[in-house]
């Protein structure tokens, strides 16, 4: 919600963007709006020695103790933002988690795209750790309870590439 309180774990994740001046701060037991504990993660923005609320991200499908904002990545122009909700259910598979991708245009912070895994199952616990590449092209989601070649709980990252970001003035090669 952008102000802390009791029991909400404010600061839980962290990240900042390249230049210092935009910070995105999870709160994964935030008691939204939507249910207890669905969490929330709030970008600050900067300007001279004072920081500010920009804007609160929230899950786009919110549940009760999904912990929206356990992880959080900003990229490097801190224009793109990724929060993790570990214990997000997916079609009806309890805590397969999910990541939340947001962009901000202008003024706005916009959200994007979902990323769940292709196989996912209850309890993979997907969007424990999310991070960007610097120039927000890619994204990396930690799942700490996915099982491999029958090894319980022996975890998984999964990469995802978020399309070409092209510099303003930047045309490419020529």
């Amino acid at each position: 919600s952008g102000t802390a309180a009791a029991g909400d774990h404010l600061g839980r994740a962290v990240a900042v963007s390249r230049d210092g001046r935009r910070a995105l701060v999870g709160a994964y037991a935030d008691d939204t709006s939507s249910d207890v504990d669905a969490g929330s993660a709030t970008i600050f923005v900067r300007s001279g020695s004072a920081w500010s609320i920009e804007a609160v991200l929230l899950s786009t499908h919110p549940a009760a103790g999904d912990r929206f904002g356990s992880s959080v990545s900003l990229s490097a122009d801190g224009l793109l933002a990724i929060v993790g909700a570990p214990q997000a259910d997916d079609s009806h598979r309890v805590g397969a988690g999910s990541a939340f991708v947001f962009s901000r245009a202008g003024v706005a912070w916009t959200a994007g795209a979902t990323l769940v895994p292709l196989a996912a199952v209850a309890f993979d616990h997907f969007g424990h750790s999310v991070a960007y590449s610097a120039d927000g092209s890619r994204v990396v989601v930690g799942a700490i309870g996915v099982d491999t070649r029958a090894i319980f709980n022996s975890g998984s990252a999964y990469a995802f590439t978020t399309g070409p970001v092209v510099p303003a003035g930047d045309a490419g090669p020529g």
